[in-house]
């Protein structure tokens, strides 16, 4: 059978899709898939229909699980944010329609450096993390702060996750800087500290 680059196509997503562990994605309808190839350009065209497959996802533990695991068990920050730490964005209000609680604490990873060596990865990934402290009032943002510098800000070792362990073998502050978060409206006076972190750590080196 002549190799066409629908077959490829078809054969690469049912490599993708196939059933190789317990995490299971819904029905997600039709996947359209355009790709141009060869010296004059021609295309192929085609909709592949996927139904409930299942992914192995790898289960990989993140730094995100790790730093969130931190602020958590720390006893300042777990007292002033309790668990209102969020990935990128905080909700807009609470389940029962009320303003979102303050205060509280945001993340997002704005890079990740995977160091090399000449011939293959080294297993170190160097992550620039942002976190920030959202509170009611000045004096509150810079005290939660100064919490999650406490706890964050020189940190080195094994934090235990759903997925396993995170092992971080440094993390610094690098800067911070103050703020006002305008989009919750004045109402709220809402402050925000923003800082910035570089993290290293362990990761898995591919084999070939």
């Amino acid at each position: 059978m002549a190799v066409t680059v629908q077959t490829v196509i078809s054969q690469s997503l049912a490599g993708i899709f196939a059933a190789s562990g317990a995490a299971v994605f819904p029905a997600v309808g039709d996947v359209r898939i355009s790709v141009e190839y060869g010296p004059t350009g021609a295309d192929y065209t085609g909709t592949y229909q996927l139904t409930a497959v299942a992914v192995d996802i790898g289960n990989v533990p993140e730094i995100e699980e790790a730093i969130y695991r931190l602020l958590t068990i720390d006893a300042t920050t777990g007292v002033l944010a309790g668990t209102r730490i969020y990935p990128l964005r905080a909700p807009q209000e609470n389940s029962d329609g009320t303003p979102i609680d303050l205060p509280y604490i945001t993340f997002q990873r704005i890079s990740a450096d995977h160091e090399h060596h000449m011939d293959s990865a080294s297993g170190l990934v160097v992550t620039r993390l942002q976190i920030d402290g959202y509170a009611g009032s000045y004096t509150m943002a810079r005290a939660l702060s100064h919490a999650i510098r406490e706890a964050l800000d020189g940190y080195r070792g094994s934090v235990t996750v759903e997925d396993g362990a995170v092992t971080i073998k440094m993390m610094h502050l690098e800067n911070d800087l103050d703020g006002i978060d305008e989009s919750t409206g004045e109402d709220l006076g809402s402050y925000r500290i923003t800082q910035d972190y570089r993290i290293g750590t362990a990761e898995s080196v591919p084999t070939f």
